[in-house]
């Protein structure tokens, strides 16, 4: 029986990960905007993101893919 029950947080994360995938540098602020949510939410997302690996962020503060993405 398939689950139709999705997890926002995850959804979201799922979207950070693809808007980073599809142009890489994208700051806190654009991500927020794509997402529609709050910054510090988006803040959120993106540090723990980057604690997992699978984001990495530049000396400008930009989101790129991290070291685990594709690994």
């Amino acid at each position: 029986m398939k689950s139709t029950m999705r997890i926002r947080s995850v959804s979201r994360a799922a979207h950070v990960l693809r808007l980073v995938a599809e142009r890489e540098g994208r700051t806190a602020a654009e991500i927020a905007g794509a997402l529609d949510c709050p910054r510090p939410t988006c803040y959120h997302l993106l540090n723990t993101l980057e604690a997992e690996g699978l984001l990495s962020k530049d000396p400008r503060r930009r989101s790129h893919l991290g070291p685990l993405v594709g690994a």
